[in-house]
């Protein structure tokens, strides 16, 4: 080890900030983001930021419109230079244990897959002014882990306060009110901010309306105490609102702010993501739009090639031609769906099935994906005429010619593809599971 490059290390340590230092030594312990935020009581987002600021420093940093975490590459730098810092576990290298796919894949997880034609697009929309950007796909196609990765992505180039709210964690009790709705989404920003909670002095029941309430909250309190910076407002999972009567007031109120922020200087600042899944259109007025403004991002599929990289990170396959042909089985199979993909490497990961056993038993009630295709089942269930369309397309080779509002709420739950102004099955594992319980 020179000493030279101790030397070197000694010297970047010292322009860390506390904060920065905290988090690279929880790094170099074996903590993860997600582990980090929950110790330090941070978003992990926030988390994220100071970890790419440590790791700029050691020369480790993003291209344009590309967002990856270094967690292992200044474990490894350390490693080589200054290994007193480092926990003896993390000594022998990359360790990378499979990781079961169940919700957003972790900011430093080896296993998220770039979809660069999503993520530039997703990345150069946030970073415009007056931005309202919103990802929206079927459930379980990466929404989530887009978001999280495209957040530590503005907080670290842009130089963006961002508070984010995942409406999954909000009870049923709370969506049904809408001033009840409005005050929590209203505390809960302002605890992410790191403000004092002075609702009370901003909310008048007697002369405003819940939303006028709101908007007087963000525009005399919460933007003037940002002093003029960005504030990315994210809300995960919006979806959740659909079923409640609040949902619209409170959807047409994201859209006046949105105006706001391209004709009031206070509110030129504030910038909008916005994530939710498309299933629940089966069960709403196709007229009823959630949000019908800003730049929609629709969540691509994996490619076979991208599926042969996540099976090389599960160590199933090498680079090799030869390597191809198992995974294009797979793929025939689900498609490129990730979490249907994931799952299926996984568990050849772990629990020593063979490909050929996994896909026999996919479309079954036995198979790995009986709660994904289950859920599917119960919503169609619920609608017969779309059982009755779903039917019509399981069972005909060709593509097949369906009403516009049926064809469009099928494919939004993600069941169907687009051949023109036709559709067909999304993949085999659809066509095959849905051909035997849909009945004669």
């Amino acid at each position: 080890m020179s000493q030279s490059g101790m030397g070197a290390v000694d010297e970047t340590l010292k322009t860390l900030t506390p904060k920065q230092r905290e988090v690279l030594d929880f790094i170099l312990n074996g903590k993860t983001v997600s582990e980090i935020a929950k110790v330090i009581y941070r978003h992990p987002t926030t988390v994220s930021k100071h970890l790419s600021e440590v790791a700029k420093k050691f020369g480790f940093q993003n291209a344009e419109e590309q967002y990856f975490s270094y967690r292992w590459d200044l474990i490894e730098h350390f490693t080589e230079h200054k290994p007193d810092l480092v926990s003896p576990e993390l000594t022998g290298g990359r360790k990378i244990e499979p990781e079961f796919p169940d919700g957003p894949v972790p900011l430093d997880s080896p296993f998220y897959i770039e979809r660069a034609s999503v993520e530039n697009r997703c990345f150069k929309a946030l970073a415009k002014p007056h931005a309202l950007v919103r990802i929206r796909a079927p459930k379980q196609m990466g929404k989530t882990s887009l978001m999280s990765r495209a957040l530590a992505y503005v907080a670290e180039e842009q130089e963006t306060k961002v508070a984010t709210w995942d409406l999954m964690g909000v009870e049923s009790e709370i969506c049904e009110s809408l001033e009840k709705f409005l005050k929590s989404f209203c505390i809960g920003v302002t605890q992410q901010l790191g403000l004092e909670n002075q609702l009370s002095d901003y909310w008048d029941a007697d002369l405003l309306s819940s939303n006028q309430n709101c908007t007087a909250y963000f525009g005399e309190y919460i933007l003037p105490s940002i002093q003029g910076e960005t504030l990315m407002l994210a809300l995960d999972d919006i979806d959740r609102m659909f079923e409640y009567k609040p949902a619209m007031d409170f959807f047409a109120l994201l859209r006046s702010w949105h105006e706001k922020s391209k004709t009031m200087p206070l509110w030129a600042g504030l910038r909008l993501f916005l994530a939710y899944s498309t299933e629940e259109y089966a069960q709403m007025d196709i007229n009823q739009s959630p949000l019908n403004v800003g730049q929609q991002i629709d969540m691509s599929e994996f490619t076979l090639e991208q599926v042969q990289e996540v099976a090389q990170k599960y160590g199933l396959t090498d680079r090799s031609a030869a390597s191809r042909q198992p995974w294009e089985s797979l793929y025939r199979m689900v498609g490129g769906h990730p979490y249907l993909v994931r799952l299926a490497l996984y568990q050849l990961a772990t629990e020593g099935y063979s490909l050929a056993d996994l896909l026999q038993s996919a479309p079954t009630a036995a198979g790995i994906y009986e709660s994904h295709l289950r859920k599917h089942w119960d919503v169609l269930d619920r609608h017969p005429d779309l059982a009755l369309a779903m039917r019509q397309v399981v069972r005909t080779r060709e593509p097949v010619v369906l009403s516009p509002v049926v064809k469009f709420k099928l494919h939004r739950m993600g069941l169907v593809r687009y051949v023109g102004q036709q559709v067909v099955p999304r993949c085999e594992l659809y066509r095959l599971y849905f051909d035997s319980v849909l009945g004669a």
